[in-house]
């Protein structure tokens, strides 16, 4: 398998899309069978959990091109990126929220991008990334229902 550091902007957008539904969100590890954090978890909290499953990924699967798999060049990197992430997802909390599809399209990538370290299914991005795509399959299987109907 490969893997690539996804844009600060792809978790943004779906962080954006899990904290931005009506009852909030909040999601369980079902390896440790603990909570992830405590209540809901915000979009930025969220998009740093994505982004840093991603990261330790790469890093993991190119240990010989540098501290962080070659696609972050220094710790200052790092928290530029994280930094980033941040600012995308405060952004993304303020902008309409993808839709389902483009969410599940996204989710999808970055789970891909992210499941090369052994321990994934341990790991609490492996967790949400699962709760927010069955979100989103959910509400597609919602707005084709809906859509039968109409018919």
């Amino acid at each position: 398998m490969s893997a690539y550091l996804c844009g600060a902007e792809d978790f943004a957008k779906v962080a954006a899309y899990a904290a931005g539904h009506r009852w909030g969100f909040h999601a369980y590890n079902g390896f440790s069978r603990e909570p992830i954090g405590e209540g809901d978890i915000d979009v930025v909290n969220l998009a740093l959990k994505l982004a840093t499953a991603n990261i330790a990924s790469v890093a993991y699967r190119y240990p010989n091109h540098g501290k962080y798999g070659g696609f972050l060049e220094s710790d200052e990197e790092l928290v530029e990126f994280l930094g980033d992430c941040a600012v995308e997802a405060r952004k993304a909390e303020k902008a309409p929220r993808i839709n389902a599809a483009d969410a599940y399209a996204l989710l999808a990538q970055i789970e891909y991008q992210s499941c090369e370290r052994p321990d994934w299914i341990e790991q609490d991005a492996y967790w949400l990334l699962d709760r927010i795509k069955n979100n989103a399959a959910r509400e597609m299987m919602n707005i084709l229902q809906e859509q039968k109907i109409a018919a």
